[in-house]
């Protein structure tokens, strides 16, 4: 059987293809009728079934407490009370290493970094709830 030129050979599924093609063309509604909002628009979701949006994040900036040796009149940040400071002194790795030093030059100086305010650190804590709130070193 010899084919002409012109002619083309149609399977079913080109035919199939192009009448799926020619009902997509003349149908104008093929999206779904009941997302049809009241101004005759289609309304499209963007959220799929079944997933929430993830949830907002709270970003909460402290300000540090810049603290000195001394007792200092502060809001406390765990209590928000207004409150001066109470301050603890406490041996450090600085007063221990000065106290050695002191061993090897001049033995009987040993206990003088351990009487002194300025070879200690200082611990903030508040006097309402005790919080802790802060260290100083020299």
């Amino acid at each position: 059987m010899e084919k002409s030129c012109g002619a083309v050979e149609k399977s079913p599924s080109t035919l199939k293809a192009k009448k799926l093609l020619l009902q997509l063309v003349t149908n104008k509604k093929w999206y779904d009728s009941s997302s049809i909002t009241m101004e005759g628009k289609p309304e499209y979701h963007t959220q799929q079934p079944g997933f929430a949006p993830p949830p907002a994040q709270v970003v909460v900036h402290h300000t540090p407490l810049v603290l000195g040796p001394n007792p200092q009149s502060i809001t406390c940040p765990s209590c928000h009370a207004q409150i001066t400071t109470a301050v603890e002194l406490e041996n450090s790795t600085k007063t221990h290493l000065i106290a050695l030093v002191l061993c090897l030059v001049c033995f009987p100086c040993v206990c003088v970094p351990y009487c002194m305010d300025s070879c200690k650190s200082k611990n903030h804590y508040c006097p309402n709830c005790r919080a802790y709130l802060g260290r100083y070193e020299n």
